[in-house]
């Protein structure tokens, strides 16, 4: 069996980019704006393809070299991403590995995630392939579990997530999760209703 969490207010109670962003302005990074938060936030409700998305967002980024950024990226996982864990989704995990089934992080056996073309070393807008975002989901498992030899069907899978642009994956599996549901998630997806198991997590830090 496989078990794969999203991240974002799934595994974390945060939304991790935006929370990033707000730290970058905490710090006096002058990568984010108010402006650039609210525009951000309102893409993200209107764009109508997850690439559209990525090179809106990755523009912001785009021509910095990691190491820019990346003492400010500890920093941040450090004192923001760990405190935000659900105790409920570690305790989640455990009990997969207990009944050695292998756990996948999107976006903690792997990770599997949306892949930036750097060139000279600096971030570009543009995706080495194709983004975990959406349907995008489904390609990046599917080339995972070619890369790594791995037969899993939908059949064997639990998906654990909050949102409704998960749905596409949500309505292949087996076993899907919906963890702090969104209203969205709760209302929408009529083939997976009958399937559908809801949880709720509430014992981070923050």
């Amino acid at each position: 069996m496989l078990a794969i969490f999203d991240l974002d207010e799934t595994l974390i109670k945060i939304d991790s980019e935006l929370y990033w962003a707000r730290y970058l302005q905490k710090i006096n990074k002058p990568i984010y704006n108010n402006d650039l938060l609210t525009r951000l936030k309102q893409f993200e409700l209107s764009c109508n393809s997850e690439d559209e998305y990525y090179r809106f967002t990755l523009g912001i980024i785009e021509g910095l070299k990691i190491n820019d950024i990346q003492q400010d990226l500890d920093i941040f996982i450090e004192n923001m991403i760990k405190p935000a864990v659900y105790k409920n989704a570690l305790e989640e995990i455990k009990n997969h590995k207990q009944q050695n089934h292998k756990v996948l992080l999107f976006d903690v056996d792997d990770a599997i995630g949306t892949e930036i073309l750097f060139e000279n070393n600096r971030f570009t807008k543009k995706l080495v392939d194709y983004s975990a975002y959406r349907e995008g989901k489904i390609k990046r498992l599917l080339k995972w579990k070619n890369e790594n030899k791995i037969n899993y069907e939908y059949e064997d899978m639990y998906f654990y997530s909050d949102s409704i642009n998960d749905v596409f994956l949500l309505e292949k599996v087996k076993y899907p999760v919906a963890t702090n549901p969104s209203d969205e998630l709760k209302k929408k997806p009529k083939k997976i209703t009958g399937k559908l198991s809801i949880i709720r997590w509430l014992d981070s830090q923050f």
